[in-house]
């Protein structure tokens, strides 16, 4: 067993120096006391990312094998997922799942840009009240895309007038009435610069039929219900969401030590609109394909 002492010994510089400037804005000023405060979320072994115990790699690993994020949080979906081998997923929600279960993962890191003061200030506090920091990851590039789409009133507005003609040729494009609360929640965001407004990604998304190659109903993944911010300043739209798996899964592998914490930036123009929608809906059918890890 790996002692509670060379779990700062085994960070690297940079590792060491981001921690030390966490602990010194909240509060914290002696290396010995960081040191201490730090090695202290283990009870007795080292841990790996997430916080977890390193003694608990191979559960988490059979809890990652066992249950699907795409598959429902429910006894019964979970259970036919089960009888179907286990996880099926093989897109971005699965590698957000890897990540939450601090397992090896291809989830983007953050972009610096995204993290915003009131990040900083929630970090400092959970330093100063002895709490471990959280994990900061990214968003991913076709996630990125989509929630462009859902700000692009203007191109959405266009499908919603033409929805006839859209449907003919695209047989998957949601309802009618689910293009009109896209349009409405792109509006909501845009007309309330500055403001995070909540949205729900299972219903905002302009594509959404299971797709082979991943075994996700939406191109936005695991953002179910995240929250949108328009920052006409910058022409960047903000995103921020807390990835909690379900309590269902979670039940096995208990809740993790490190909160994980989503952000995203994205450029965006409304005048130009989104580039999957600037053009016509060919490429948005066509790409972003599911990314491939």
């Amino acid at each position: 067993m790996v002692r509670n002492k060379d779990r700062w010994s085994a960070l690297s510089m940079q590792q060491r120096a981001d921690l030390i400037k966490l602990y010194v804005a909240g509060g914290i000023l002696d290396l010995n006391k960081i040191r201490e405060h730090y090695n202290k979320f283990d009870n007795g072994g080292s841990t790996d990312e997430g916080g977890y115990s390193k003694e608990s790699l191979e559960e988490r690993k059979a809890v990652h094998k066992r249950y699907d994020p795409a598959g429902g949080t429910g006894l019964i979906s979970q259970g036919l997922y089960m009888l179907m081998g286990g996880n099926q997923s093989r897109g971005e929600e699965n590698e957000y799942w890897k990540a939450y279960l601090g397992l090896d993962n291809a989830v983007p890191k953050m972009n610096p840009r995204a993290k915003t003061s009131w990040d900083d200030k929630i970090e400092k506090e959970k330093v100063a009240n002895g709490e471990l920091p959280s994990d900061f990851y990214g968003t991913t590039p076709r996630m990125d895309l989509n929630i462009q789409a859902i700000a692009d009133t203007l191109n959405v507005g266009k499908i919603y007038r033409n929805y006839d003609k859209y449907k003919e040729q695209y047989p998957d494009l949601p309802s009618k009435g689910d293009i009109e609360d896209i349009y409405e929640t792109g509006k909501r965001v845009l007309d309330n610069p500055n403001t995070w407004q909540q949205v729900h990604g299972d219903n905002t998304s302009v594509k959404r039929k299971l797709e082979s190659s991943t075994n996700e109903m939406s191109p936005l993944g695991m953002l179910a219900n995240f929250g949108m911010m328009w920052n006409p300043e910058e022409g960047a739209i903000y995103v921020h969401d807390t990835y909690d798996f379900p309590k269902f899964s979670r039940n096995f592998v208990g809740d993790r030590p490190k909160e994980m914490k989503i952000r995203g930036r994205i450029n965006f123009d409304p005048k130009k609109g989104s580039k999957l929608l600037r053009n016509d809906l060919e490429s948005f059918y066509d790409y972003p394909q599911p990314m491939t890890y």
